[in-house]
């Protein structure tokens, strides 16, 4: 909680002050959050005299304070499929190459880099309704290689994560379907 004032007067003159306690913004505790999360440290339980404490599992962290986060277990990892977890894993994901958010190829792809696909593809374009009553469709030829499809764009890029195959040691090029979205039914 924090101190907040408002001043009241004329033309901005604070002739009376009113102070209440406030909670800070969602954002503030989000990034408070995830800072701490960040720097989370992985202990273990070890028994210390006649009692329990909680030590960092790599001897060379210090230990933590008492509003640090800490682990008893590692998270999963989301990059690789697991049955166990549900996880199916990352390979062969859209991605996207120019964000540095969650969707981006960085990130998304765990380190194993990705391939763009270039195909050349025939949609429908140009719709034209006449009235009464048929409508005018001719077909478009575009090189596909889409970072995420754009709406309104003629170049498209497939840019996906790229499978590891653990039992060869080297990347594998996965082929991708694409399919039409919804919207361009509807033209």
């Amino acid at each position: 909680m924090r101190v907040q004032c408002k001043c009241h007067g004329v033309s901005g003159s604070c002739e009376m002050k009113t102070c209440w306690r406030a909670m800070p913004s969602f954002g503030d505790v989000g990034s408070e959050l995830k800072e701490k999360f960040d720097g989370a440290t992985e202990v273990e339980e070890k028994k210390v005299g006649s009692r329990k404490q909680l030590t960092p599992r790599n001897p060379l962290f210090k230990l933590h304070a008492d509003d640090d986060l800490v682990y008893l277990q590692a998270s999963p990892d989301f990059c690789e499929p697991d049955p166990k977890t549900g996880s199916l894993g990352t390979h062969g994901r859209l991605c996207n190459k120019t964000s540095k958010a969650i969707d981006g190829c960085d990130l998304l792809c765990c380190g194993r880099g990705f391939n763009t696909q270039h195909r050349r593809v025939v949609e429908r374009c140009m719709c034209k309704f006449h009235w009464c009553c048929y409508k005018q469709v001719r077909p478009c030829s575009f090189l596909n290689s889409s970072r995420f499809m754009p709406v309104s764009g003629r170049s498209r890029w497939i840019i996906t994560c790229i499978s590891r195959d653990k039992s060869l040691g080297h990347n594998v090029r996965l082929n991708i379907v694409m399919v039409k979205p919804a919207f361009m039914e509807t033209l």
